[in-house]
């Protein structure tokens, strides 16, 4: 038979790293720490979620009339979505929502700007980081999302990243500001085909798309350890920290833009085939319309030649 208790996490060093924590309930207040029994969790290894100190769980002994009986937890416990970083057990938080709660809820996540698009819905099944990651499984559709909500410091108020800063001298935006956006990918099949040439029974697998992946993010980098520079990447480095992307966004190849680099040939193709000079060793005729056309279009500098080839966010190795 199991007794059931809210504990207060107290500890949750483990020196087999099996994920027991220490959390103190009722009976152990006059109980130094060391002394408690540890409590093993209930959720499965390939699940790791782990309390911090000082948030609260629920603590589930086993035949508690014996000294030694077995303790099991689950938690941490969590009030609500906005508390999800930390949501403390000696403010009453944490327990708020459960019956006899002592504390006032804050306002529901429901009532905040664009709450919509920064928490899972209803008919959605999603795995919650403690900040700011998260996956989410929907209808049809797998996204896997990173900065898209920004938390007050009082981690009560929560809005949408929809974050702007201003850049001089970029051309990209008019207004001289670069939007940046969460980064995530997304998975998504239609069943309903996406189609892009108007007669619907073309069946050519290039036209007809049934299954789309996106990544979205400010930089995108495709990169190989066997790849060009390596950037010392091995497969235990999987956390590359904020140095190596940095020489990463610095020092990998720009992907090219497909059409732009064959519209390119395409002219420079034309113009080489087709020019005219007016005696051997001079340069085209000023009235050669091909280089006229290729030189206007892609080599007043080789900045502008770069830009209008090659990403500025796409990166590769």
């Amino acid at each position: 038979m199991f007794s059931c208790y809210i504990g207060y996490v107290a500890a949750i060093d483990d020196e087999y790293h099996a994920e027991r924590i220490k959390a103190v309930i009722p009976n152990d207040r006059s109980v130094p720490v060391d002394v408690i029994p540890y409590a093993f969790p209930l959720m499965p290894k390939m699940l790791h979620v782990k309390p911090k100190v000082g948030e609260a769980v629920l603590i589930l002994i086993l035949n508690e009339e014996s000294k030694n009986a077995q303790r099991f937890y689950i938690g941490p416990i969590i009030s609500q979505p906005q508390k999800m970083d930390y949501d403390g057990y000696a403010s009453l938080s944490a327990t708020k929502m459960l019956g006899g709660g002592l504390s006032s809820p804050e306002q529901s996540v429901d009532n905040m700007p664009l709450s919509a698009k920064i928490f899972p819905k209803d008919d959605e099944i999603a795995v919650m980081g403690r900040k700011n990651s998260e996956i989410i499984l929907g209808d049809d559709d797998i996204r896997l999302r990173c900065g898209v909500r920004v938390t007050s410091d009082s981690n009560s108020d929560v809005t949408l990243n929809g974050k702007s800063q201003t850049l001089l001298n970029d051309s990209k935006f008019s207004d001289g500001t670069i939007r940046t956006a969460p980064s995530f990918i997304k998975l998504k099949y239609h069943t309903d085909p996406l189609t892009t040439v108007p007669n619907p029974g073309d069946i050519n697998p290039h036209t007809t798309t049934l299954s789309t992946a996106t990544i979205v993010a400010d930089k995108i980098n495709l990169i190989s350890p066997n790849g060009d520079g390596g950037f010392g990447l091995s497969g235990e480095e999987e956390a590359i920290t904020d140095k190596k992307m940095k020489d990463i966004i610095e020092r990998a190849h720009r992907l090219p833009y497909g059409d732009v680099l064959c519209e390119f040939l395409s002219l420079f193709l034309k113009m080489y085939m087709n020019h005219v000079h007016a005696y051997p060793g001079l340069p085209p005729l000023p009235g050669d319309p091909d280089s006229a056309n290729f030189w206007a279009k892609f080599m007043p500098n080789k900045n502008m030649l770069e830009d209008k080839l090659l990403s500025k966010d796409v990166r590769i190795n």
